[in-house]
């Protein structure tokens, strides 16, 4: 995908195309099957690589495809999902992971901050009160 957007060499190309077919997978969704023809005036028939469990698409649908011509077999329908689908949900569970690991410190440091142990909650965590102690 990313080849396809910023390919330096091989700039995307975009092209008029049809939904003729919507496929069901695993059970996973529909896929949608698209044709389009490029610049040489080939005719390319493909399934999309992301699915819905409602279509997304109708059989008949006019969209547009965006493809390199080194390599159509990569050509995507113009679509939300199919361009950020992956930078979502990567970016979306290190988001989550991000969070999780600041709550856990967090949480490590007050643990053994209030149990009495403020060398392993970290220096900084030492009331002025324990500090006046030694």
């Amino acid at each position: 995908m990313y080849t396809v957007l910023s390919d330096s060499c091989h700039p995307a190309h975009v092209a008029s195309g049809t939904v003729v077919d919507l496929v069901v997978r695993q059970g996973r969704g529909f896929y949608p099957v698209f044709t389009w023809v490029d610049e040489a005036g080939q005719v390319h028939r493909q399934v999309s690589n992301v699915a819905s469990p409602p279509p997304r698409f109708d059989k008949g649908q006019p969209v547009h495809v965006h493809y390199t011509p080194s390599n159509t077999d990569d050509a995507r329908i113009d679509d939300f999902l199919e361009f950020w689908l992956f930078a979502l949900v990567t970016g979306g569970l290190g988001v989550i992971f991000s969070v999780v690991s600041v709550l856990l410190w967090i949480y490590r440091r007050a643990f053994f901050a209030l149990a009495g142990y403020p060398e392993l909650a970290g220096a900084d965590a030492m009331t002025r009160r324990d500090k006046r102690r030694r």
